[in-house]
């Protein structure tokens, strides 16, 4: 089965963990997109969001099938290693979240282009 080895990992433990068709990350440098064997790559995260498309399998609860999923993130760090995307993250929102507020988007201004 093709894709794209993906695990979103906080402070507090996995929040997805599966595999999906694609991965775009927020860096300091802008937007990369993770496609199934993709070079070794690491970076730094940045403020913005995290959007997993086409999911195929997953660990995310009540979240089966193909879509979109989307979080925001504040800061943390990713590794791509054998086409697998590692990222650990201080804190991050599933897109919706009512934690995703006006007070957090005044503090963190890269939120606001896609809440």
């Amino acid at each position: 089965m093709q894709g794209v080895p993906f695990l979103l990992l906080t402070t507090s433990g996995a929040v997805f963990e599966g595999k999906v068709d694609s991965v775009v990350l927020p860096t300091a440098q802008g937007e990369i997109q993770v496609l199934p064997a993709h070079a070794d790559y690491s970076s730094i995260v940045g403020v913005g969001w995290i959007r997993a498309e086409g999911a195929i399998s997953n660990t995310e609860k009540g979240s089966a099938g193909k879509g979109l999923r989307e979080w925001a993130v504040l800061n943390g760090l990713f590794n791509i290693t054998n086409g697998k995307v590692e990222l650990l993250a201080d804190k991050v929102y599933r897109k919706g979240s009512s934690e995703i507020n006006d007070h957090l988007i005044a503090e963190y201004p890269g939120l606001a282009k896609s809440h």
